[in-house]
C-alpha cells in the first residue's frame, strides 16, 4: 500500500527517500487504520463480534494492502446478521429486562446503561377494605375523579350512585359502572382477586384523582367502603439512564438528558413497575466510527491538518523571504542604475573638459 512504501526506505540502498518517510503524522494515519480494522468497535466486548477484521477485513502485514473476504461476511450475515449491524453502524438495543428500546443519537455514547426507575407510572386506585356484601340495607356512595389533581381544577361533579338491599357485588359493579359511564368519567369498577370493590383510573399519571365515600360505616351488608373518604392520586414516571437524569416523554418514555454519556438514548418503560427495569447497549460501529476518525485526523486540530497547517505557514513564510528577496534585489538594482546614470554623466563631463584643455594647448 502506499503508507506501507513511504516507511520502507533504507538509507543504504541509496536514492530518494519517499516524501513522507519518517513522517509521524504518516505513521499515525496508518496506526489509526490498523485500529479501525482489528479493533473492537467501542460498545462491544468479546461476546459477540465486535471488529470488522471479524467480518472478512484483513490488512497485509508486508505490504498493508487490505483485502476483503464476500464469502466470510456473507456467512456472518447468514448466522447473526443483528451482530453485523452492530459493527456496521450506530446501533442501539436493550440488553436485558422488559423495557424497549426505541433511538439514541450521534450525542448518545457506546456504553452499556443500567435503567432503572424511582417511581413508576400508576393509575389511582380505591377499593374498599374489605370484599363487598350482599347488602342489606340501601346504600349511596359518592363518587369523585379528577383530571387535573395537581392544581385542583380538574375536578368533576360528584355523582351519587344508588345501591340497593339486596344487591349482590356484581350487581353492585354493574352500578357503579352504569352511573359512571353516564357521567363519562374514565374510572372502571370491578371486584378485585379478594372481592374488595376496587374503583381505578383508566388514565395514568398524577393528573388523575379518585375518591369515594359511602353514607354507611363499612360493616356486615355493606359495600365495605365505609363512611371515610378514601382517595388516591396516580402517579408520574421517575427514572434514570445508566445512573444520569432522563425526561419524561409521552408520559412513559424515558429520555437521556443533555450533558451525559445517556443523551437521546429514549427507553419505553412498562407501566406500574419501579426498580431496575433492564439495560441498554449503544454501539458506534464502522459506519459511526471511520467519520470520526477521519475528521479527528484531517479535522481542526486533527495531526493530518495540523501538519498541513504547518507546511501551509512554511510555504506562506519562504513566499515572504522571496517578496522580501525580490525588493532588496530591485532597490539594490534601481541604485545601481541610479549611480551608473551619474557615472556616464560625470565622465561625460570628464571627456567635454578634457577636449577644452587640448583645444587650449
Amino acid at each position: 500500500g502506499f503508507l506501507n512504501s513511504q516507511f520502507r526506505y533504507d538509507p543504504k540502498s541509496g536514492g530518494t527517500p519517499p516524501p513522507l518517510s519518517g513522517d509521524s503524522a504518516a505513521r499515525q494515519v496508518e496506526r489509526e487504520l490498523k485500529n479501525f480494522i482489528s479493533g473492537r468497535m467501542p460498545g462491544l466486548d468479546g461476546s459477540t463480534l465486535s471488529s470488522i477484521a471479524e467480518l472478512g477485513v484483513s490488512s497485509n502485514e508486508k505490504t498493508g494492502v487490505l483485502s476483503f473476504s464476500p464469502v466470510e461476511l456473507s456467512k456472518k450475515l447468514k448466522d447473526d446478521p443483528t451482530s453485523v449491524e452492530r459493527v456496521l453502524s450506530r446501533f442501539g438495543e436493550r440488553t436485558d429486562g422488559n423495557i424497549t428500546f426505541i433511538r439514541r443519537s450521534t450525542k448518545s455514547q457506546p456504553g452499556e446503561y443500567r435503567v432503572q426507575v424511582q417511581q413508576a407510572r400508576t393509575r389511582a386506585e380505591v377499593k374498599g377494605g374489605a370484599p363487598a356484601e350482599v347488602l342489606a340495607a340501601n346504600e349511596v356512595v359518592t363518587l369523585e375523579f379528577d383530571r387535573n389533581a395537581q392544581q385542583g381544577d380538574g375536578v368533576a361533579p360528584d355523582i351519587d350512585i344508588n345501591l340497593q338491599a339486596g344487591d349482590t357485588p356484581q350487581e353492585q359493579v354493574i352500578r357503579f359502572q352504569d352511573a359512571i359511564s353516564n357521567a363519562g368519567y374514565e374510572v372502571e369498577v370491578f371486584l378485585d382477586a379478594a372481592g374488595h370493590l376496587t374503583f381505578r383510573s383508566t388514565s395514568y399519571g398524577e393528573d388523575f384523582s379518585v375518591d369515594i365515600l359511602s353514607d354507611l360505616a363499612a360493616g356486615v351488608g355493606t359495600t365495605q367502603i365505609g363512611n371515610v373518604n378514601i382517595r388516591d392520586e396516580g402517579t408520574d414516571l421517575v427514572g434514570t439512564i445508566g445512573g444520569h437524569r432522563a425526561d419524561v416523554h409521552d408520559g412513559n418514555r424515558l429520555k437521556g438528558a443533555r450533558g451525559f454519556r445517556t443523551e437521546a438514548v429514549e427507553v419505553l418503560i412498562p407501566d406500574d413497575v419501579s426498580g431496575i427495569v433492564g439495560k441498554v447497549r449503544i454501539v458506534d460501529g464502522a459506519g459511526e466510527q471511520l467519520p470520526s476518525i477521519i475528521a479527528g485526523l484531517s479535522g481542526y486540530g486533527g495531526i493530518v491538518r495540523s501538519r498541513s497547517d504547518g507546511v501551509d505557514s512554511r510555504i506562506d513564510h519562504l513566499e515572504g523571504e522571496i517578496t522580501k528577496q525580490n525588493r532588496r534585489i530591485q532597490a539594490t538594482e534601481q541604485r545601481l542604475r541610479r549611480q551608473f546614470t551619474n557615472l556616464e554623466s560625470t565622465m561625460g563631463k570628464l571627456n567635454a573638459l578634457g577636449d577644452y584643455v587640448t583645444q587650449q594647448l
